[in-house]
Formats: C-alpha cells, structure tokens, sequence
C-alpha cells in the first residue's frame, strides 16, 4: 500500500498538460483548453515519500504524456500515458496507456479514464481575477482505493520568466477516503498555451491500517515536482 498510494496522491495535483489560452477579460483573466490535433506534451515527476519506520526515503521517478489524437467541436480526444518508473533509482512496471476524451474546461466526457482523470484540472467557469479562488470536487478510485477529491485552486499573480508571461496559480488539496491527503501546492501556466511549466507539491497522507484493535493510523509526507520536458 505504501508503494502504491504515493504515485496514486501524487497525480491529483498535476495541472492541465493540454494546450490552452489564457486571455485577459476587463480585470480577470479567462483560461480555456485550445486543442491541437497532433499536440504531444510530456512531462518528468519525482516524487519523494517519507514514512515512519522506513530507513530512507523513496523516491519515485516518472514520466507522463498527452497526445491529441483528433479534436471535434472543442472536445479532444486524448492518449495518456504514463512510465516506465524508477522506484529508488530501480525500473518498475512498463507503460500504462489510457484513451479519453476532454471538453475546454478540462472536463473528462468518456473514454476510459481511470486514475488519469485526476491530473486534469477543471478550469473555472468564469473569468477569474488575481486572488480569486475555484473549486473542483470528484469521486475517484485509484488502484482501488476510492477517495473523494477537492481541489480549491486560487489565481495568484501574474509573472515573467525566460521571457515568458506566466499564470501563479496554487492550489490546497484535500482527498478522504481509506487513504487521505491534505496539502498544498503551486504552479506555472504558459500564457502563450495555458500549459504547465513547473509544479510542487506538499502532502501529508494517512493511510488506514487493517489490523487488529488498537492499530493507528500511519501517516506519511510527499513532496512532488513537475516540469516540462518539450
């Protein structure tokens, strides 16, 4: 459980990795998904777990991609796919490969998401000022584990870097279920695309142990960083 549940937390905060446009409205500033038919954007994750007990950290590294196979009417079609893994620096398992499709906001329509529906976020329905907050909520099961996820994501300022106009947007994550997390994070959003640049993460996760009466819950911390690779 405690190999698995990590990479399964972790994904819940990754930001939109589809073309978008950020664009300002009067004093706010609206962000839609702008899909591209052939569009690749691949990102690399580590994630680093700390648990009690455990004689050193473990360290997970990955990769994840997604590739506009068609886009009709503003809904894309979507391949996902995430690996191979490297657990402490040794491979583990291969690449999981999953299809879907996704409206402008982010919104997952059908396909076969799976877990994958986490690392979208859903873009706010209104134009939003900087300071100004909005929330997703969703039920999922990842690995089978099923939790309910909300994300309060809050538009912070506008910055330049590289030469590049970003969107600071952070984001306080709270998921309950047999495993729970509390955390917070914040990103980067290209204003020429709305894609994500650069993520962090901070997470507490407490894991509910089967066992006999008396046994505790464990909890365990992860950090996790998100760039972009192309």
């Amino acid at each position: 459980m405690i190999r698995r549940s990590p990479f399964a937390l972790a994904a819940i905060l990754l930001a939109c990795a589809s073309s978008a446009q950020i664009t300002k409205v009067g004093d706010a500033y609206q962000m839609r998904l702008k899909f591209v038919k052939g569009q690749t954007m691949t990102y690399a994750m580590e994630s680093t777990t700390s648990a009690p007990g455990q004689q050193q950290p473990m360290v997970l590294n990955t990769t994840f991609s997604m590739k506009v196979s068609n886009v009709r009417n503003g809904v894309a079609d979507i391949k996902y796919s995430v690996g191979p893994m490297t657990m402490n620096g040794r491979q583990t398992g291969g690449v999981n490969t999953v299809d879907m499709r996704m409206d402008s906001r982010g919104k997952v329509l059908g396909g076969n998401p799976g877990a994958a529906q986490q690392t979208q976020m859903v873009l706010p329905d209104r134009p939003i000022r900087i300071g100004q907050t909005w929330t997703s909520t969703s039920n999922i099961a990842s690995m089978g584990v099923p939790m309910q996820v909300t994300n309060t994501y809050k538009l912070n300022r506008i910055v330049r870097q590289g030469g590049k106009q970003l969107a600071e947007v952070s984001v306080q994550i709270s998921a309950k279920g047999n495993i729970s997390s509390s955390g917070n994070g914040t990103m980067l959003l290209d204003f020429a695309d709305g894609s994500l640049v650069s993520a962090t993460m901070n997470q507490t996760i407490t894991i509910q142990q089967q066992g006999g009466q008396g046994s505790q819950p464990m909890k365990v911390s992860n950090k996790t960083t998100i760039r972009r690779k192309n």
